[in-house]
């Protein structure tokens, strides 16, 4: 039997007599789990009824499953429908702010509202047609216009190179993706992934999980029964299986 010391994040302990003897996998985008639910998810998302959805994009306070649906604002903004408007501050008509909203900048106790481009979210406090944050997919350049950034797998940037968080269907190298700053296409075989191309958080259409990779299903049953002489799937055979199933697939992608 094989006897494991801890399991991966994202993965959660399959225990037998008290010992930990494989690791099963938890949803998805989900980092901690227990009994198959989800109790902590990856960066970037957040836990609504056990399920791991996207963070609500500023200045939404709070959403839908989508996170540009707005429910409710941050403060000094107005919902309308499901968007989130900044609301001019009232202290603008005396000169008394001592705060601006989001997207708004303070100059002499008045509010005025950024003028840098559509793609800006916020400005420099002396100049408000210069950005110094932008919306997702863009970074502020030396100019203090919005450019896109270069990376086609990229999310959100905050330099022309360094990527912050990936597209659907990429991944950084490792967990400090701060300073990893290239964004790595999944595996064919990968509808998601994490932490590397090949570790698999859902699998493509066609394929099944199987630990951190996915298999083409059409060849499982094929591949375990010559290549591992298993007929039959019991609770000590499961890890000779696993295998089984990896080695087939470095060789068909070898």
């Amino acid at each position: 039997m094989t006897v494991c010391d801890r399991c991966a994040v994202g993965f959660e302990p399959v225990l037998t007599n008290g010992t930990i003897t494989s690791c099963s996998p938890c949803p998805v985008n989900c980092r901690t789990c227990a009994s198959g639910v989800c109790v902590e998810c990856r960066n970037s998302f957040r836990l609504v009824n056990n399920v791991c959805v996207a963070r609500c994009a500023l200045p939404c306070k709070e959403c839908g499953a989508d996170p540009t649906a707005c429910t409710s604002c941050i403060e000094q903004f107005t919902l309308s429908g499901t968007s989130c408007n900044p609301t001019t501050p009232a202290c603008n008509t005396n000169k008394t702010c001592t705060f601006c909203p989001f997207g708004w900048n303070l100059i002499m106790g008045v509010c005025y509202r950024c003028n840098a481009g559509s793609n800006c979210k916020t400005c420099d406090l002396l100049n408000i047609e210069s950005c110094t944050s932008c919306i997702k997919g863009f970074y502020p350049g030396p100019n203090g216009v919005c450019k896109a950034c270069n990376d086609t797998g990229c999310d959100t940037c905050d330099t022309e190179f360094t990527c912050i968080q990936c597209k659907a269907g990429f991944t950084f190298a490792d967990d400090f993706s701060s300073l990893t700053s290239k964004c790595i296409k999944c595996d064919d075989s990968c509808a998601t992934c994490f932490t590397g191309p090949n570790n698999c958080d859902t699998c493509a259409t066609g394929f099944t999980k199987v630990g951190w990779a996915c298999m083409n299903i059409n060849n499982i049953g094929f591949n375990v029964k010559i290549d591992a002489n298993i007929t039959k799937l019991t609770t000590e055979n499961i890890t000779a299986i696993q295998q089984a199933i990896l080695d087939a697939i470095k060789r068909n992608k070898d």
